[in-house]
């Protein structure tokens, strides 16, 4: 069996400089799931991504563009 990962969903101070730095950049995601209009993933750092579906796979990985912060911790991006 593989050992489960589990990470700290805590926003720090220093995780949001770090989100608010990535605003404008590009980075990889790998989305998971759908829930309310959105679909949610992870950057390779972990960082929980939200965009608007299109088209996107469900376990897909594609290159996003952040746009926003969002206060519940998330960063909206577009593709």
């Amino acid at each position: 069996m593989k050992p489960k990962v589990y990470f700290s969903r805590e926003i720090t101070p220093e995780k949001v400089v770090e989100m608010y730095n990535l605003l404008g950049k590009e980075l990889e995601v790998i989305f998971e799931k759908s829930r309310n209009g959105r679909i949610t993933g992870w950057s390779d750092n972990y960082l929980p991504i939200k965009i608007k579906p299109e088209n996107i796979a469900k376990e897909a990985i594609i290159e996003v563009k952040i746009i926003k912060y969002c206060p519940d911790g998330t960063l909206l991006a577009e593709g």
